[in-house]
């Protein structure tokens, strides 16, 4: 059991120019987090922020969390995404496609207006998901296509049955679950462009 802990160990990406990245996000995102928990700061994207022309709303509502059980689940996810894909994602890469996300979720929430108030990774970390899952296909990785029907059925469930509600209370607020789904929309086509350019790169 051990040799095979030891193994899977082994097997990550632990260079730096794949550690680095999601380093940096880590720290920007507990950075603005622990800034917003400390000065009592609401950082998070609302459509009156937005009225006021408060545009840096559109970033940081995806860097704040709603508590520190929030933070952390969603670094932990981070996490989980540096040990599945890591070896796929470069500092500029990564950044390009994290803000991609994040402003695109935000255009597209504030164009909801079921959204009153947004905190919180967890739709980019969906979207990375999804970028992660394609790029497997795509190198003939076994698990990607069953992480990707996987991603699927999770925010299917979450569409037709609602977000569990331990969650909730763990992390004190409402989980954004047309967020996750417009999270995995968004990382399938970012995905698919990666795959397609590679493709056509190849002619």
């Amino acid at each position: 059991m051990f040799s095979a802990i030891k193994q899977i160990i082994q097997q990550l990406p632990w260079q730096s120019k794949y550690t680095l990245p999601f380093i940096l996000w880590a720290i920007a995102i507990g950075g603005v987090s622990i800034y917003a928990f400390i000065y009592k700061i609401d950082l998070g994207l609302t459509q009156q922020a937005i009225d006021n022309h408060q545009y840096e709303l559109m970033l940081t509502g995806h860097l704040v969390h709603s508590n520190v059980n929030h933070l952390l689940l969603n670094l932990a996810g981070l996490l989980g995404i540096w040990a599945l894909h890591g070896h796929y994602y470069s500092l500029k890469n990564l950044s390009l496609y994290c803000l991609i996300v994040i402003f695109s979720l935000s255009t597209v929430m504030l164009m909801q207006a079921s959204y009153s108030h947004y905190v919180g990774f967890s739709a980019v970390l969906h979207s990375l998901i999804a970028i992660g899952a394609i790029l497997d296909i795509k190198h003939k990785e076994r698990g990607g296509i069953l992480l990707l029907l996987g991603l699927i059925a999770k925010v299917s469930h979450e569409q037709f049955y609602g977000s569990d509600s331990s969650i909730e209370t763990l992390i004190g607020t409402n989980v954004a679950i047309d967020a996750h789904l417009y999270g995995v929309i968004i990382g399938t086509v970012i995905g698919g462009s990666v795959w397609l350019r590679a493709a056509i790169a190849k002619k």
